[in-house]
């Protein structure tokens, strides 16, 4: 049932927790504590929330709706909007696509585990 429930939440709510430095709201993703949440707005304040509320509403930055396209093209895109060389972002991508390979076509859950891998790496 929490795996199941972290899958509803939009990226923009997670984006507004970010923003909002809400560590109660982060904490509720699976996987994520205390620290791993503190160390995700302390990386991300400030980085996330245009793209994420962009993302939600299926709008580019050009203002125009945008196709379908497949998580990791999308996930590569945001990690380097996030300011990670475009290299850096699809080997991290790529990582966790090979890790777990269910989360090849949601981009949600693909971003979550980036980010999680990314809080491992730096504990």
């Amino acid at each position: 049932a929490k795996a199941a429930a972290s899958l509803v939440f939009p990226v923009s709510t997670i984006a507004s927790a970010i923003e909002t430095e809400d560590l109660g709201a982060l904490q509720r993703l699976p996987g994520i504590g205390s620290r791993a949440a503190q160390k995700i707005v302390a990386t991300l304040r400030g980085k996330v929330a245009a793209t994420a509320l962009l993302q939600d509403a299926g709008i580019s930055e050009q203002g125009h709706t945008q196709p379908p396209v497949d998580a990791r093209s999308e996930a590569v895109d945001a990690l380097v909007t996030l300011g990670y060389r475009p290299t850096e972002a699809r080997d991290k991508v790529e990582d966790v696509i090979r890790r777990a390979p269910e989360v090849i076509d949601d981009l949600q859950a693909l971003m979550r585990e980036v980010f999680r891998a990314q809080v491992s790496q730096q504990e």
